[in-house]
């Protein structure tokens, strides 16, 4: 049997749940990941000597590592954005060694890692941070911009002026930290303590600081000839999946890639570069690759063109995207598996045009669904399902419930939501813990699920895991 030791970024269902129920009816591999309570929780850091204890204490009966570099360094995503008074360069040092440590310990294992390039901004933890993570963002881009066009000098002092100062200090500071370590992980790869690491931009821009700390990666990569074992894509969240992916990854099945409607040039919310880029992107970091001839498995991804929007603030369009023509393109896959990916918005899809697709191809079967946060977040999760449907045994209830939360939740329900939390007093991105709301959302999920008979789900409960409303976490009852 196989045994996998996970070490997400953070306690998030799309660390952690996702995973375990997109494994569990797999027969012959074991899940084993570092406890929830040892992770980051929002603003609250993981505990990251607990968490290498157990990664020393655990790690010889693995056969693979699946690790975040950021929850062993710093105790989370949230957490890597900022500076930690409490830890010195020497602290870090010592967590670090945590791979070495594993490595001497267990020499047979696979360490695959993931590190994040810090996004242009900080973290919103209440609404209050809203103006701050905007200036932040615009600031990181102009930096950049302004060496190639002097006419937004203007622009950067206006913005900067309107940073506070220890805010402005802090991100900084943490941004050149992170780069200290990203760069580590190249130099571990070559030393073959990591086998594979994948450098991950978080939400970014195609102007930013992070384009500088890109090229210095690519330098470093291409001198130490690791293009094959070291990768620098968009996403975050979706890397432990798509890590996963690569282990389970057989490579003795064929596959199809369809992105026929997605327009070349279309670049997804939060990213600096195409869709199609990504896919492609994701699939090297799993270690596979498209065929040219017809297969029973079919990555489908839907139309995107044009100016996407993000779902966290806005309503979708009133007329879905997928149209008559394009259905009956896709009737060429009635009958085949199908992965659909669904990227024409920011941080949901469109139920619309999924269950348009399923009518025409009623002779099809939906092994996986994904249009949750950025497009790459999207793209890793699938690349998992169609491992797992290629390879093993798929979790039905687990593709209903991506579905519910992508399409259902983030694409209609979140923004009623955010209503009834300002009707009762809460900030919809702080931490509320409340039990009214999530028997609110519960009721009123499970009655729109109820709407699509494809669906055919049988009842959950619904809740917040962060007391935010930007994800939801489902359990069966």
């Amino acid at each position: 049997m196989k045994r996998i030791l996970i070490l997400p970024i953070d306690d998030r269902p799309c660390h952690t749940d996702f995973i375990l129920e997109a494994t569990r009816n797999i027969r012959d591999v074991q899940i084993d990941m570092v406890p929830k309570s040892y992770l980051g929780h929002f603003t609250h850091p993981g505990d990251t000597l607990a968490i290498r204890k157990y990664l020393l204490d655990h790690c010889v009966q693995a056969d693979t590592l699946v690790i975040s570099i950021d929850a062993l360094l710093f105790g989370g995503l949230v957490q890597s954005r900022t500076m930690d008074t409490t830890k010195t360069q020497e602290d870090y040092e010592v967590l670090l060694q945590t791979l070495r440590d594993v490595k001497y310990s267990n020499p047979n294992i696979k360490i695959l890692a993931y590190s994040v390039i810090v996004r242009l901004t900080t973290t919103v933890t209440d609404s209050s941070q809203l103006q701050i993570w905007e200036d932040l963002f615009e600031y990181s881009q102009l930096v950049h911009r302004v060496t190639h066009e002097p006419q937004f000098e203007d622009q950067l002092q206006s913005v900067t002026q309107r940073i506070p100062q220890p805010v402005l200090n802090d991100y900084l500071a943490a941004r050149q930290r992170n780069h200290h370590f990203n760069k580590a992980c190249v130099d571990l790869a070559n030393e073959g303590i990591l086998d594979y690491v994948s450098l991950v931009q978080e939400d970014t821009h195609e102007f930013g600081l992070h384009v500088r700390e890109q090229d210095v990666l690519h330098a470093m990569i291409e001198s130490y000839a690791l293009q094959d074992r070291v990768s620098i894509k968009n996403g975050t969240d979706e890397m432990v999946a798509l890590l996963v992916a690569r282990d389970l990854n057989q490579n003795t099945k064929d596959f199809n890639v369809d992105v026929t409607f997605v327009d070349p040039k279309y670049i997804a919310k939060f990213e600096d570069r195409t869709i199609i880029e990504n896919i492609a992107g994701a699939f090297k970091v799993a270690n596979m690759k498209a065929a040219e001839i017809e297969t029973p498995y079919v990555f489908l991804a839907l139309p995107a063109t044009g100016q996407t929007i993000d779902l966290a603030f806005e309503p979708k369009l009133a007329t879905p995207t997928l149209t008559t023509e394009q259905l009956d393109y896709y009737k060429r896959y009635n009958g085949k598996s199908l992965f659909v990916l669904d990227v024409q918005y920011g941080n949901g899809g469109d139920i619309r045009s999924l269950e348009r697709l399923l009518s025409t191809l009623d002779d099809a079967t939906l092994q996986g669904y994904s249009a949750w946060n950025t497009g790459s977040n999207s793209i890793g999760t699938l690349v998992l399902d169609l491992v797992i449907a290629m390879y093993y045994d798929t979790n039905p209830t687990y593709i209903k419930h991506r579905v519910i939360d992508d399409a259902l939740y983030q694409g209609d329900i979140r923004l009623l939501v955010n209503a009834k939390m300002r009707e009762m007093g809460f900030d919809v991105w702080a931490e509320n813990y409340s039990d009214t709301i999530n028997e609110y959302l519960t009721t009123l999920l499970n009655d729109t699920a109820q709407k699509y008979p494809f669906l055919d789900t049988p009842e959950f409960q619904a809740y917040l895991p962060w007391g935010r409303s930007f994800e939801v976490a489902m359990k069966e009852i």
